[in-house]
């Protein structure tokens, strides 16, 4: 498969999702992996450990909901190319 064909496959798939479900998961995932980097670069290396726990919980959080998206699209994936029922956006995180 050319890139070119991929691309409108993946086009074509992205039609198939309605808007008001990918949108705000893509925006809940830039803005769950940008507010660690600013918590970190807000903080120094002085700020103690209070400050290294609330960056290391955020991360885990960011590394929760990127993972949670990633199930999540790929379960729309799978719904448009075989079919079923539409999964509801905790599906990653729920089990």
């Amino acid at each position: 498969m050319k890139v070119k064909e991929i691309r409108a496959l993946a086009r074509e798939n992205l039609k198939q999702i309605p808007k008001k479900v990918y949108m705000p998961m893509g925006l809940l995932l830039i803005v769950a992996n940008i507010i660690p980097n600013v918590v970190d670069q807000a903080t120094d290396s002085k700020s103690g450990a209070g400050a290294n726990i609330i960056f290391f919980l955020l991360e885990i959080a960011a590394a929760l909901l990127t993972a949670n998206g990633y199930i999540f699209f790929d379960r729309w994936r799978n719904k448009i190319q075989k079919g079923g029922e539409e999964p509801n956006a905790w599906c990653g995180l729920t089990g």
